[in-house]
């Protein structure tokens, strides 16, 4: 198991990790994006989304979020043409 995206061990076992993935959007719209988190088999709660695209815009209204297994997703509303999005998610599972 790699130890790099695990951010804390909590006293009950569990871990607070992140995970992270890119996506390139040609086109204007609405996307569902995911992140594995790999360290966890089953990931609880998510903690914090963070959104950083290039060139630098806004990244989209977060909406549906869902967790299945160490997969956490999310629709992205409104993202434009041409963006670049690195999608970063924090949080605990075991």
């Amino acid at each position: 198991m790699a130890r790099e995206n695990i951010l804390a061990t909590l006293l009950d076992g569990r871990t607070v990790a992140k995970g992270v993935s890119t996506y390139v959007f040609a086109a204007a719209g609405n996307y569902a994006i995911t992140v594995t988190i790999n360290e966890h088999r089953i990931t609880e709660a998510v903690f914090r989304w963070n959104l950083c695209t290039t060139p630098l815009c806004d990244p989209g209204t977060p909406t549906c979020e869902k967790i299945t297994n160490n997969v956490v997703g999310i629709t992205l509303i409104g993202i434009g043409a041409g963006t670049t999005l690195r999608a970063e998610v924090i949080a605990s599972g075991y």
